[in-house]
């Protein structure tokens, strides 16, 4: 046996070395088909720029599961393959010739794949033929105030919830033939609600819907962890609110080092002992991820870190000085999330195994959600308290996403809006992720300059958002191109780049002066 072994190994060093280039074409052919492959089962068509993010920022904390997965798809598959096309190739000297042959004839279909796998190619084309042109687009609608010229009238205290995947479109009946968001549907009837939400280009993962909301701006290639610091050159809803007396507090069940979202925290307002993440919860109680595991190997189960919130909420009423507490939410994470013991939700009729269980991981995260605010308004607190739910972006790759694509226009983020410091008119506005950054400190007293904050436009400021200006596929095009000034000026921190603010007054100065000229 150790001697046919032997004799299987020799043929195939004497195949590679009288056949080099048809091997390693078939090889790399092979390879980057199982790639695509892989890409598309586990994240379906993915931004170019969300994909270069990822792999320049820490991937410590990812769930384990998937990164095997990954692993045994692109990797062991594909080497599996190859040394069994290659024990068959050399075992017929006649057909020599033939895999060449069949290495060519795969590539183009391994490239397409990989093309296929990815949208965004704009951004890739600005790179390599910068255009100054689109640098104006920055110039011209960010908004960037010092922190310490805004002022607040009164001081409410904040809780945002950001639900993880957590789409408006799960209580459509477009979509769905029963509304699998029946409690949360009834808090966004009882308070103010933005229907026609859109998820703008570089606001669909989780950190990135969570930046944009707190800087009204997209998350970029680069825009992770660099030297410890993440866009230094931005000011955030956290900057303004601790400058401004706010006692800060961040709940999540997962990692803090995926993607850097620690040094997010303490680049904008947090400290370290703001932020509790798995980390802090495994440093207090070790068996919590054995006892109370969530989705895969991501973290601990949303019962467990709605009690954390609701412990850091009770904490913070005791101080006195307004709070903000920000939550992030992980069952509903692709591809299958997690439903939490106990729970049965409504059955869907016509929904196979796969697509009744995510059903029941949404109904499960709606009910948790609405018993989190539900608590919230029997506090002492919650008089002075404004809470804002929002999804962090539309839902990924699960098995209710065929059904979500079939009407993808009319997919929007969830979002609601409790007891903010002035009634909001939220009935036939259109808006994006931006727009929060701004709204969120209007709706807890804030004065912002003409309501605005990075590209985000605050609902309370009867203004125009660029997506009410614009057009969402307009935005978006603006968006994907690559732009050397977000670069300079907030990534890199470059204050010498900021356009300086210009005043209404100003402005309408500047007009005039152009109707003095067109005279």
């Amino acid at each position: 046996m150790t001697g046919l072994c032997h004799k299987k190994i020799e043929n195939i060093k004497g195949y590679i070395k009288k056949h080099p280039v048809g091997v390693f074409s078939w090889g790399g052919a092979l390879f980057l088909l199982c790639f695509g492959l892989t890409i598309r089962r586990y994240f379906g068509v993915t931004l170019v720029e969300q994909a270069l993010f990822h792999l320049s920022a820490p991937l410590q904390g990812v769930d384990g599961r998937l990164v095997s997965g990954f692993i045994r798809r692109a990797a062991l598959l594909p080497a599996l393959l190859f040394f069994i096309s290659l024990v068959f190739f050399s075992s017929f000297p006649s057909l020599g010739s033939r895999l060449r042959i069949l290495g060519l004839a795969l590539w183009p279909m391994a490239v397409f794949c990989v093309y296929s796998c990815f949208s965004g190619y704009v951004y890739l084309v600005g790179y390599l033929f910068p255009d100054q042109r689109h640098d104006d687009f920055y110039r011209k609608h960010v908004e960037q105030p010092e922190v310490a010229s805004i002022a607040f009238g009164e001081r409410r205290n904040l809780v945002v919830l950001y639900l993880e995947s957590l789409e408006a479109s799960f209580g459509d009946r477009k979509f769905f033939s029963v509304n699998l968001l029946p409690e949360l549907s009834a808090w966004r009837e009882r308070h103010a609600s933005v229907k026609d939400a859109y998820q703008a280009y570089g606001t669909g993962w989780t950190i990135a819907g969570i930046v944009s909301s707190w800087s009204g701006l997209p998350l970029r290639t680069g825009a992770g962890a660099s030297k410890g610091q993440f866009m230094p050159g931005v000011v955030m809803v956290p900057d303004i609110l601790a400058r401004n007396g706010y006692a800060l507090r961040f709940v999540q069940g997962t990692s803090l080092n995926y993607t850097g979202k620690k040094y997010l925290f303490l680049s904008h307002g947090f400290t370290q002992d703001q932020y509790i993440g798995l980390e802090t919860v495994l440093k207090t109680h070790p068996d919590w991820l054995t006892k109370y595991s969530g989705p895969s190997d991501w973290g601990v189960r949303d019962s467990v870190t709605y009690d954390l919130a609701k412990k850091s909420l009770k904490e913070l009423s005791q101080i006195k000085k307004p709070f903000a507490l920000f939550m992030l939410t992980v069952n509903t994470h692709f591809p299958k999330g997690f439903v939490e013991p106990g729970w049965r939700g409504p059955r869907v009729e016509g929904f196979d195994d796969d697509e009744q269980a995510y059903a029941d991981v949404v109904t499960n995260a709606d009910s948790l959600a609405a018993d989190f605010l539900h608590w919230i308004s029997q506090q002492d607190f919650a008089d002075k308290t404004t809470v804002i739910v929002l999804s962090d972006h539309l839902v990924m790759l699960t098995a209710l996403t065929p059904f979500l694509k079939k009407h993808s226009d009319r997919r929007h983020n969830l979002n609601i809006v409790i007891n903010p410091v002035r009634p909001l008119k939220t009935d036939g506005r259109a808006i994006s992720q931006f727009d929060w950054a701004p709204t969120m400190l209007e709706a807890v007293g804030a004065r912002l300059p003409e309501g605005r904050l990075g590209l985000g436009v605050s609902l309370f400021s009867g203004n125009k958002t660029l997506v009410e200006r614009l057009g969402v596929k307009t935005l978006n095009h603006e968006l994907t191109r690559y732009s050397q000034y977000y670069i300079d000026a907030f990534i890199n921190g470059n204050k010498k780049n900021l356009r300086p603010r210009v005043t209404q007054t100003e402005k309408m100065s500047l007009e005039e002066k152009n109707v003095v000229r067109a005279m």
